[in-house]
């Protein structure tokens, strides 16, 4: 259960809010009745996840998959299954997605995808640390407007992770299938140097 309880009623952005929810995935998330309490928040949340959606630089498939990987760094039970039901969608396999934590010597992945899994990694750990080596290499599959929308992704799964977490926001069976091994240390970072 989460830490405080979703806004009853609201302006016409509260119900929109609401009702789109509901129309997309039939409940109303636990983290978009928290965003309530804040309209005006809320709207910006909106605006940004419905641009990031439209935004197509970089496959969908890829997205979701760093995305997948932060949320389970940060260990956001909602995000997991989330990432999971919505990467689906995208072409995630459900070796891809159960084995998201094992990504850097399981098969089901192929190197540009480690290299972008790392990127999260390295984005995701406190204090981030992104070595010039991996930003060189990941220069060479995208180009900078990609390199915007790829940083974005794990970026602003960063904040919805760490705000569901903040509040409490659990799994709502989302996904049928979701990453089961907690992840280890991640290479990439435990060799990087620090500053």
């Amino acid at each position: 259960m989460a830490r405080i309880e979703g806004a009853k009623s609201g302006n016409w952005l509260v119900k929109l809010a609401y009702y789109v929810t509901k129309k997309r995935t039939g409940k109303v998330l636990m983290p978009v009745q928290i965003m309530t309490h804040h309209p005006t928040l809320l709207g910006s949340f909106g605006f940004m996840e419905r641009a990031f959606r439209k935004s197509k630089s970089v496959e969908q498939r890829i997205k979701d998959l760093v995305q997948l990987r932060t949320a389970s760094l940060i260990g956001c039970s909602f995000c997991i299954d989330a990432s999971a039901w919505v990467g689906k969608d995208s072409g995630l396999t459900d070796d891809q997605i159960v084995h998201v934590n094992q990504y850097e010597t399981h098969a089901a992945y192929s190197e540009l995808d480690r290299l972008c899994l790392t990127f999260a990694d390295c984005l995701t750990a406190t204090p981030s640390h992104v070595p010039d080596e991996l930003f060189a290499a990941l220069e060479k599959h995208f180009n900078r407007a990609q390199l915007v929308e790829l940083t974005s992704a794990i970026a602003w799964e960063n904040y919805r992770a760490r705000f569901n977490h903040a509040f409490g926001a659990h799994s709502e069976g989302l996904s049928a299938v979701c990453p089961l091994a907690a992840p280890a240390a991640p290479k990439a970072i435990a060799e990087a140097p620090t500053a």
